[in-house]
């Protein structure tokens, strides 16, 4: 009974208010009761690893940033000093970053073999379908950071079509892996620029473009904002179509 009010609460809120950008979970329509609230479960899971990664990566911006502004008033006020504990702060979270980009693709995981037992009822399968053949651009990732494909695959020869929730899990976990390899190299890029840090030179050399940090920061930060942008944007694909099939499957919310 608990578990039924928990999701009938959140069901409804989703399907009295328009969704919003923000704590949006991945839906699903299984023709078992147990199946949809498990993975209603499992689905918050990958939110908040989601949501681990986004505060992990604005406090590890945030000290990086206090250590270039103690950088720049050094060189206009030698009265002041460098803050280098700054900086290795920083590298300090952008490696835990990257366990805990370990920690998502994990919860995506689970959410896949949750779906993989759900199956899904005709009426929802057929409408993420329809949603996601209708759909526009969606954020995705390469190598060479963000593109840009219809869910058709269209845009971009080498982006599989989605017309699936397990399409979707699938290229959550393929982006996902393109990040953490970009993360890698601004976490091998950092560790080489720190000699810089020690001696007052990593501001300048940075900004200059004349390091791999340089290059690397700017483009794994675009691509982690896109990464976000493509997960609300599947999230919504798969909220909309609950709205548009609803009360089909999810009967038992209100018996």
């Amino acid at each position: 009974m608990i578990f039924r009010f928990a999701l009938a609460t959140a069901l409804a809120l989703f399907l009295s208010s328009p969704a919003i950008s923000h704590q949006v979970w991945c839906h699903h329509n299984c023709p078992v009761q147990r199946d949809t609230v498990d993975f209603f479960h499992k689905s918050k899971d990958v939110y908040v690893a989601l949501t681990a990664i986004e505060q992990n990566w604005q406090s590890s911006s945030y000290s990086l940033e206090n250590g270039i502004l103690a950088e720049f008033d050094s060189k206009v006020d030698p009265s002041k000093s460098l803050n280098v504990e700054q900086y290795e702060k920083a590298l300090a979270g952008y490696i835990e970053l990257r366990a805990l980009m370990d920690d998502l693709d994990e919860a995506i995981y689970v959410l896949q073999e949750a779906d993989k037992k759900c199956g899904g009822t005709k009426s929802f399968n057929m409408a993420v379908e329809r949603n996601l053949k209708d759909a526009t651009d969606f954020h995705r990732l390469s190598t060479s950071g963000v593109r840009f494909s219809d869910a058709a695959g269209l845009s971009e020869a080498n982006i599989a079509p989605m017309k699936s929730i397990s399409d979707i899990l699938s290229a959550w976990r393929v982006d996902l892996a393109i990040l953490a390899s970009t993360l890698d190299e601004v976490i091998v890029a950092m560790q080489d620029a720190m000699p810089l840090a020690e001696k007052g030179e990593f501001a300048a050399v940075m900004l200059s473009g004349r390091n791999a940090f340089g290059d690397k920061m700017p483009q794994f930060t675009d691509m982690l904002s896109a990464y976000q942008r493509f997960y609300v944007e599947a999230v919504l694909i798969t909220i909309n179509s609950t709205m548009q099939v609803y009360p089909d499957g999810l009967e038992w919310l209100t018996e």
